[in-house]
């Protein structure tokens, strides 16, 4: 017991000793629980009217006011938890949780634990209520009071029987919450005296701590709120990231019919993320058996939105198992899937359950099952989300970029295809509808190949014909090669994209509607090569490296020319007049047209002489003095002046090779730091490195533009690269890097520099 007037656990009413000493003007309240624990419907009762939406989901946080019983009562409704561990709890849940306390300043008199009684309430269920109240700290249990609802399923027996009968679990958290609960009949809301009774429960609580309410660290909220600005400008950046890529592609395969007559799709997942019906939402109809396990894979086909769509699921995996632990029959089950939509499916849709947390471990788990379907995989692969309608009113951006960076990773790793299907809502054809067009979008630009599994290798065995190498090893060695040329492909395409939505939203930004005409300082845009071929074109078997680079040239050529015209033709006519923007293809590179003002900023641009001498000085390497030496640049910057008229040395931004064992430890880790986050840069580094045969020196040109900088900034350094790389005579290798997680990885330099023969860069083995 708390003291006079708390709840009498014989009786379950308040004494009136203290009742009217003890009022306040201002309640503040916050409700929390699991999902349907009727927590909405609790803060109608106490309000005494419709406030709050019951029957959905509350995905974030709401507060309502009203005035009960002559008080000015504030209600804040939470996100109810589904699962029982607080480590499966999504974290934007976890967030609005420990936010809610911020949003009845300065801070609440009562936090109610609603209860459903007529639900059982185990060991498990007690954990769950201590693991999710304490994201509060230990301190909210003072201020805390158990409130049941659903009352009237009580009957004759009184609450206090129902404790008693209930077990441990329920007894400790009544005693937890200092013997303060509260029966709430939400079906007799007309009984104005349950509610009144609990408000003078909440004014005895408060009085017995002197008048206190509850409080949240000032440092944890100052915490959570930044993590929610954060978010909500990585929400941003993502959203126009997609738009940005879907213009891009839009005018790259500007004039091709994408839509096809067939689909053909595999639905992978772990257990219980709700493969079976994400099936039966696409095909409109009960087709797969859900709520059982999905022992062998199944397929089923209909007709969808005017297209024949073949549909199949597979048995899922335990959610964070290893590959390792998943049954042989599984994983023989989730290969034969492929074989089973002949000659291939065109997209894979890896199913998550958006009301579940997504972890590194879970992250660990789907890469390794989805790699039993090889590294080429993930070409064709979308996510599909399901259990759309747990997100409630916020987006699955925002899910995503709360989630944190293993949900981030896979997202990124399927580029940036995801989907959202609401399973409870199959009237809403529109959903699927979409989600079909993403397939196609994606065919359009895997240029309409589809995933095989059976894909010749011949070509790569004899680059390892020589060496003595078993099986094993072989097969990992393919794997390694594949993976190389797949990040290539993925990465050179995204250039291309990038480059082309940098045109078009600025040709945007310019506001004119008047073509412009190809200039002699048009951007050059470097077109994937992609070496090596299309790994995800069906029937890719010719691997042989010279002939797989000009096949895959003459294929982007060919694309780029398709997409955009051939020869000197633009988006209009063939007119000579000085108003076509011309898209030149030739050979690996294509132009695309500055602004005016950008052209006339490239156009002006020099190279500074010591820009050279520091060229020529860091090339020839010749016999000096030791002072000489120490003097020598290992690493250099260069950037626009500031009246963009010259390609300037950036001062204090370069390493000498006398700084290195004194001020520099790692040089290319010091480089990395000398890059600019928020703005782009020419550079020049001398890469020292092992091969199997030899230690090597060579220069390496790099071209730094980092997703955060300016987009102007990007045109006009892009620009102006050929004005410094003519002066550069004889660099062999050239690196555009546009994050610091690229960068910062040292084997992708590594790669440029010599791929799987390089063992050691710097001194430190790869």
């Amino acid at each position: 017991m708390e003291g006079p007037g708390v709840a009498d656990m014989e009786t379950g009413h308040v004494s009136s000793h203290h009742r009217e000493e003890h009022r306040l003007s201002e309640l503040r309240i916050v409700l929390l629980g699991w999902r349907e624990s009727g927590k909405s419907s609790a803060g109608n009762t106490i309000l005494g009217r419709e406030e709050f939406e019951s029957g959905v989901r509350t995905a974030q946080c709401v507060k309502r006011q009203g005035e009960v019983a002559g008080r000015q009562v504030t209600v804040v409704d939470t996100p109810g938890w589904c699962y029982l561990s607080v480590q499966n709890t999504r974290e934007l849940d976890k967030q609005e949780i420990v936010r809610s306390v911020s949003l009845c300043p300065p801070g609440p008199y009562a936090l109610f634990l609603v209860i459903n009684v007529s639900s059982s309430f185990t060991e498990s269920h007690r954990r769950s209520v201590e693991e999710h109240l304490e994201l509060l700290s230990e301190r909210v249990w003072r201020h805390t009071i158990v409130l049941f609802r659903s009352g009237d399923w009580l009957g004759d027996t009184t609450i206090e029987q129902h404790i008693e009968t209930e077990g441990k679990a329920l007894q400790w958290l009544v005693e937890k919450c200092g013997n303060r609960y509260h029966v709430l009949n939400n079906e007799n809301r007309g009984d104005g005296t349950q509610v009144t009774e609990l408000l003078e429960k909440i004014e005895e609580m408060v009085a017995g701590h002197s008048g206190c309410h509850y409080e949240m660290e000032r440092m944890l909220l100052q915490e959570v709120e930044e993590k929610r600005r954060t978010v909500e400008e990585r929400v941003k950046q993502r959203m126009m990231k997609v738009q940005k890529q879907r213009k891009a592609l839009r005018v790259l395969f500007k004039g091709e019919e994408h839509r096809l007559s067939e689909l053909r799709i595999v639905l992978l997942g772990w257990r219980r993320s709700g493969k079976s019906s994400a099936g039966n939402t696409i095909l409109g109809r009960e087709e797969f058996e859900s709520g059982i396990r999905t022992a062998q894979c199944v397929k089923r086909q209909g007709e969808v939105a005017g297209r024949q769509v073949t549909v199949v699921d597979t048995p899922g995996w335990w959610s964070t198992w290893s590959v390792k632990d998943t049954r042989e029959l599984d994983k023989q089950e989730i290969v034969r899937s492929v074989s089973l939509c002949p000659p291939g499916p065109y997209a894979l849709f890896l199913v998550i359950d958006v009301s579940s947390s997504f972890t590194e471990s879970h992250r660990i788990s789907v890469e390794e099952h989805l790699e039993l379907l090889s590294e080429r995989v993930w070409r064709h692969t979308i996510v599909l989300f399901t259990w759309g309608d747990w997100l409630g009113d916020t987006t699955i951006e925002q899910h995503i970029e709360t989630e944190g960076k293993a949900l981030q990773w896979l997202v990124e790793k399927c580029g940036n295809r995801y989907h959202v299907l609401n399973n409870k809502n199959r009237g809403d054809g529109t959903q699927v509808t979409e989600l079909l067009e993403k397939i196609e979008e994606m065919v359009a630009r895997n240029r309409s190949g589809h995933f095989t599994i059976e894909e010749s290798d011949e070509g790569f065995k004899q680059w390892f014909k020589g060496e003595k190498v078993d099986e094993k090893q072989l097969k990992q060695k393919l794997e390694e090669e594949w993976s190389r040329r797949e990040e290539e492909w993925r990465r050179r395409e995204e250039e291309l994209i990038e480059r082309v939505a940098m045109v078009v939203v600025d040709s945007e930004t310019e506001g004119s509607t008047l073509p412009v005409r190809k200039r002699r300082n048009s951007i050059d845009l470097f077109c994937p090569s992609m070496s090596g071929g299309s790994p995800s074109e069906a029937g890719s078997s010719e691997w042989g490296h010279e002939l797989a680079h000009e096949r895959s040239k003459q294929k982007v050529s060919q694309w780029l020319s398709k997409t955009v015209g051939s020869g000197s033709s633009g988006y209009g006519t063939r007119s000579s007049v000085v108003c076509d923007p011309v898209w030149e293809v030739e050979e690996d590179t294509v132009s695309v047209p500055l602004t005016p003002s950008q052209n006339k900023i490239a156009s002006g641009v020099t190279v500074h002489e010591e820009v050279i001498k520091v060229f020529n000085d860091m090339k020839v390497r010749k016999l000096s003095s030791s002072d000489e030496v120490k003097k020598r640049k290992k690493a250099v910057l260069f950037c626009l002046s500031e009246d963009k008229k010259k390609i300037i040395v950036e001062e204090g931004k370069q390493i000498l090779l006398g700084d290195i064992g004194e001020s520099v430890e790692d040089p290319y880790a010091c480089f990395v730091k000398l890059l600019p986050l928020n703005d782009c840069r020419y550079g020049l580094y001398d890469a020292t490195y092992e091969t199997k045969e030899t230690m090597k020196e060579d220069l390496v040109f790099v071209f730094w533009a980092p997703e955060g900088a300016p987009e102007t900034s990007k045109m006009i350094y892009a620009s102006c690269k050929d004005a410094i790389k003519k002066n550069f005579t004889g660099i062999k290798h050239e690196w555009q890097v546009k994050s610091l997680d690229e960068i910062q990885d040292r084997s992708t330099l590594a790669n440029k520099l010599g791929g799987n023969v390089v063992i050691s860069l710097e001194g430190r083995p790869l």
